[in-house]
């Protein structure tokens, strides 16, 4: 992150670099509003010229005063449950809701809360179709296109061999289904962190082996896991792609980014509060990966810290950074870093936002973090501290 982001984000009109960051209570998860702003650019460039609804994904951040900061921007949210859809419908805005496996107990509420109903299935479809057309909500149905440029072990490929998400083509349901009333919009997800070139291949692909459904229906869900709000990301290219389908079929076109939207705008800082050396230096902080970066525990999905080179050099010193917690692989991953960390130090984790706070949890009794934001004229707000212990007990 280049150093003049880094001083805005210290907010320093008055006060020095580290008698500023000594102000933040650790651990804590900061969102910079500006950096969202941004990120809607290529989002605005690419919904003006082709009306492209935009969904942002709960699943991957579902703070609600943090959306309530950019609601106006989007066109709806996209559920994948029956709490996500409830916030969605206290959001005031139109809700798509796919679940992997609906239920007697919980699908009238979210079909109450949801415009759009995905099913995954040919049972779930069956099952409550009706339940779905008492509720005015508009059909779709999540494909398995067997098509997608992940590698086969990724932990996101929705299209290997033995995913549980989508139906087949060969196993779809009846032509005569795909109408009015019934199956009216299609919706699969095979992109994760990709760019316009990978969206231009999968539209081509659908084309080719979809035409006969695309004929029918009305609407279409192309996902998520585009980097939308990357300077990398090729605006021209997207738009000639949503419109080829679009305007071949007249269909509604929606995406539903969260990382293309949350893209750089979260930090994740924590304290250095103790230093060992076993075999190697061991930094260990007052956050916790298994509670607060779960990927990074669990998947090894690090992220670069602020002021620090991503390049080993012969000056670099060599840090486990690890978490508070008892989890012996309660690790943040291993950091070449420019000096050499005492306890008290702050660590500041870049591009924190999308699947992680979604996924903090309380193990050991850690506390979820803090809350901050960087708003539009660049100051630092403070806007949550949780009552963690409460919590802890219902869950418990």
């Amino acid at each position: 992150m280049k150093k003049e982001i880094f001083e805005r984000y210290l907010n320093v009109q008055t006060i020095d670099n580290k008698e500023r960051l000594k102000l933040i209570e650790t651990p804590a998860c900061i969102i910079d509003l500006k950096q969202i702003e941004k990120n809607f650019r290529n989002i605005d460039d690419i919904r003006n010229a082709t009306g492209v609804k935009i969904f942002l994904a709960l699943k991957g951040f579902s703070n609600d005063m943090i959306i309530n900061q950019f609601i106006n921007k989007l066109d709806g949210l996209s559920s994948s449950g029956l709490f996500e859809s409830k916030l969605g419908k206290e959001l005031n805005v139109q809700v798509s809701t796919f679940f992997t496996a609906y239920t007697d107990n919980n699908i009238n509420e979210i079909c109450k809360s949801s415009e759009y109903i995905i099913f995954n299935s040919i049972n779930q479809y069956k099952k409550y179709l009706t339940e779905a057309q008492n509720n005015n909500c508009s059909i779709g149905i999540r494909i398995n296109p067997e098509y997608t440029e992940l590698p086969d072990e990724f932990a996101a490929n929705t299209c290997k061999k033995d995913s549980h998400l989508g139906i087949k083509k060969e196993n779809m349901p009846p032509i005569q289904d795909f109408c009015k009333g019934k199956i009216e919009g299609i919706h699969f997800h095979t992109m994760c962190e990709q760019q316009a070139d990978t969206l231009e291949r999968t539209i081509d692909y659908l084309i080719n082996n979809y035409n006969n459904y695309l004929k029918k229906i009305r609407w279409i869900n192309l996902g998520g896991g585009q980097l939308l709000g990357s300077s990398e990301y090729n605006v021209k290219k997207a738009i000639k792609s949503i419109n080829k389908i679009k305007n071949n079929y007249g269909l509604e076109v929606i995406l539903e980014p969260c990382e293309g939207i949350m893209l750089d705008s979260g930090y994740y800082i924590t304290k250095v509060i103790d230093i060992l050396n076993n075999n190697m230096n061991l930094a260990i902080v007052d956050g916790s990966a298994v509670c607060h970066m779960i990927d990074a525990a669990y998947r090894g999905w690090s992220r670069d810290i602020i002021g620090e080179s991503t390049k080993i050099s012969k000056d670099s010193h060599m840090y486990k950074i690890v978490g508070s917690s008892c989890y012996a692989g309660d690790t943040f991953g291993t950091y070449y870093l420019n000096k050499q960390l005492k306890i008290g130090d702050n660590i500041i984790f870049k591009d924190s936002a999308s699947y992680t706070m979604v996924k903090n949890n309380m193990f050991n009794g850690i506390p979820f973090p803090n809350l901050y934001i960087i708003d539009l004229n660049k100051n630092l707000k403070k806007i949550k501290e949780y009552d963690d212990y409460n919590l802890f007990k219902l869950i418990l």
